[in-house]
């Protein structure tokens, strides 16, 4: 569909009037793929490229709303992430290849995996109406455990994981891996950089393979640089610095230190 390049509708577009397009892809590679076949296109139209994925950092996330020089155009390469979550004030053109990405269970093997499918009409009528009502509730047949929970900001899993880590004697570590798992994950992953970062979030497991390990270790080498003085200042140079060179998003780690 994308193969030709001066006549493949998405070039053709990006030549009329001016204003931001905002393009839906069904997964990452999709994203890389049309990027980099924009990028290569020879048009005399400038355009500045933003992928928008819930893996990528904050910082790559943040720049899609930022405003282009004059002569260029902003183009945005996005998941559904931009049609549930985001709103980017200055889209002009929608192209919405109507492409989806389920998570499917073989019925032979039982294994599951990430299957293209056409998006419903549901999901896209479910779009149009953004306004949640939340109706408040009492069991009576709550337990003890549950009562506890329903006083904790998290999900409920998250919560039990809380109650048994004080129950177990290591309420601070419990706490620390509900709010890494319950908020934006502390491991970056820069478009176009995935396996450094992957292997990155390995080595902070120890050797574990634990996602729970690896949010407990990366808090607790943080927060102990911190005590020691390595970072001048909270913020500044040295502590961006080891954040970039150890794929850590800052302002998660500091979200959770803020509970």
């Amino acid at each position: 569909m994308l193969k030709g390049k001066r006549g493949n509708p998405v070039c053709c577009l990006l030549c009329k009037e001016k204003g931001a397009v905002l393009i839906f892809l069904p997964g990452l590679a999709e994203i890389e793929k049309l990027i980099n076949l924009l990028s290569d296109d020879s048009t005399a139209n400038q355009w500045m490229l933003y992928p928008l994925h819930s893996s990528i950092t904050q910082e790559e996330q943040q720049r899609v709303f930022s405003v282009p020089p004059i002569g260029f155009r902003k183009v945005i390469v996005s998941t559904n992430i931009a049609e549930s979550s985001i709103t980017v004030p200055d889209i002009k053109y929608v192209i919405d290849f109507c492409l989806t990405k389920q998570l499917t269970c073989d019925q032979v093997t039982n294994y599951t995996s990430l299957k293209m499918a056409w998006a419903s009409q549901a999901s896209y009528g479910a779009l149009a109406v953004k306004s949640k009502g939340v109706v408040s509730g009492l069991d009576g047949d709550l337990t003890y455990l549950g009562r506890v929970a329903a006083h904790l900001p998290v999900d409920p899993h998250l919560a039990k994981f809380i109650v048994m880590g004080y129950l177990f004697g290591v309420l601070r570590e419990s706490i620390i891996i509900a709010a890494g798992l319950s908020l934006k994950s502390f491991h970056a992953r820069p478009f176009q950089d995935e396996l450094n970062a992957f292997l990155s979030k390995v080595s902070w497991a120890y050797g574990s393979f634990s996602d729970c390990l690896a949010v407990l270790n990366t808090y607790n080498l943080w927060q102990s640089m911190q005590i020691r003085g390595e970072f001048l200042r909270p913020g500044g140079r040295q502590e961006r610095e080891w954040a970039k060179h150890s794929y850590v998003q800052l302002e998660a780690l500091k979200e959770v230190d803020s509970w």
